[in-house]
């Protein structure tokens, strides 16, 4: 059940990130949004914190 979830969430980080509101890090560094696996960080950006307020 959880693998379904993570598909997901990882899906929408994607589109998240594309958009700007936040940055997948991968080793600390900043992944392409489009292609990127195994352990990741979200960054929220300060247009997605404008955006969330």
């Amino acid at each position: 059940y959880w693998q379904t979830l993570l598909k997901r969430i990882r899906l929408f980080a994607s589109k998240l990130a594309i958009a700007g509101d936040i940055v997948i890090l991968r080793k600390g560094e900043p992944a392409d949004p489009t292609d990127f696996k195994g352990l990741i960080k979200l960054q929220i950006t300060p247009q997605g914190l404008d955006k969330a307020e």
